[in-house]
């Protein structure tokens, strides 16, 4: 069972980090508008 736990939470910090890297990404971009308006 620790085996499965440790499945979930690498699990977790992989959809956490798409999450994470496409409003990074967005943000990015918005920044990056305003940069070049």
């Amino acid at each position: 069972s620790n085996s499965c736990t440790t499945e979930d939470r690498r699990e977790m910090q992989l959809m956490w980090g798409n999450v994470w890297s496409a409003q990074f990404t967005g943000r990015r971009i918005a920044i990056a508008q305003a940069v070049f308006k």
